[in-house]
């Protein structure tokens, strides 16, 4: 790792540590002053208690959008671009990768696991570039062999349906939280003291 690089890695970690750190002594607050009965704990609950579902933000991203007719349209140089940058892709995958270069990055004692994950990846990299390559040349050479393909392959799956379920609202740590405010007031500082002491360690030792 370049020396820069190592700086900025070290100043993102602290960095991170901090903000962990901070968030910790807020929770040991929160907590204290739930367990002690203070009421500015539940009016802040109550004000920051907000929904903000991303199903309106995923909506644009999950609407199907066909583009046959423009690849149909412009196939040769589509076809033609498909070919080069998947050979390029195979060139470069044969001939200028290095297993054993990409395992000594990362550095780890599991080597063997890590070495048979990226001979994984060659290989799914591989076995892409051989399909761009004969996806690219129906292309240029019969447009029309696609279409059936197509027909059957071009399904859209909704990621707003997989994740309806998570967008429900959950009031029951809340309920917990009022009906038992000591008990879950000490379970939460008790927390916070320990993530606190393990992030502080950390940060003493980073320095």
């Amino acid at each position: 790792m370049s020396p820069a690089l190592q700086i900025t890695s070290d100043i993102v970690l602290r960095s991170a540590l901090l903000v962990l750190f901070l968030g910790s002594l807020f929770t040991l607050a929160f907590g204290v002053s739930l367990m002690l009965g203070h009421g500015w704990v539940l009016r802040l609950n109550e004000r920051t208690k907000r929904w903000i579902s991303t199903r309106e933000a995923m909506r644009p991203m999950d609407m199907p959008r066909s583009i046959e007719s423009w690849l149909h349209r412009w196939h040769l140089p589509v076809g033609i671009a498909l070919v080069l940058g998947s050979a390029f892709i195979g060139y470069a995958a044969f001939f200028r990768y290095d297993l054993k270069a990409i395992v000594q990055l990362f550095r780890t004692r599991a080597s063997v696991w890590v070495g048979l994950l990226v001979q994984a990846g060659w290989w799914l990299v591989i076995v892409a570039a051989l399909a761009g390559i004969a996806v690219g040349v129906l292309l240029i050479a019969k447009p029309a062999l696609l279409q059936s393909t197509e027909a059957w392959a071009n399904r859209a799956y909704s990621g707003r349906r997989a994740t309806k379920p998570l967008e429900t609202m959950n009031y029951s740590p809340d309920q917990w939280i009022i009906a038992s405010p000591r008990l879950s007031g000490a379970l939460i500082a008790a927390g916070s003291v320990y993530v606190a002491l393990m992030l502080g360690y950390l940060l003493i030792s980073k320095l």
